[in-house]
């Protein structure tokens, strides 16, 4: 009885983390294509590098965020499975998903260093 009540429970929990996770990536990826549509719009290619590395950055951080809340997910999924299929596949998309996120984040990181060095020597 209370096995059931938990996997039901732990079973709900995957589908909105899940769910929260794509609607994450998905605003945020909408964001980035309204914001390339103004640049361009607006600005034509003049200084697009710069513009373009800042919609690349704020992409990448929803991205990453998204990510986060599927591996959530997917931890909370290994709870629920008792095959070591099931729990080998899991792992497998965790490690996927976490090394995407790590170099991600290490492209990101490399972004906004650039942006600032290049900050620096316009004063």
């Amino acid at each position: 009885m209370i096995h059931e009540i938990i996997v039901n429970v732990l079973s709900h929990m995957i589908i909105i983390y899940g769910l929260v996770g794509v609607v994450v990536m998905t605003i945020g990826a909408t964001y980035s294509l309204v914001e390339f549509c103004k640049c361009i719009f607006y600005h034509g290619f003049q200084d697009f590098g710069n513009t373009l590395d800042n919609i690349r950055v704020d992409l990448g951080r929803s991205i990453i965020f998204g990510i986060d809340f599927l591996v959530i997910a997917d931890l909370l999924g290994t709870i629920i499975k008792q095959d070591y299929w099931d729990v080998g596949i899991l792992a497998i998309l965790v490690l996927i998903r976490t090394t995407l996120t790590y170099f991600l984040s290490k492209e990101l990181e490399m972004i906004t260093q650039t942006e600032a060095r290049q900050s620096k020597r316009k004063k």
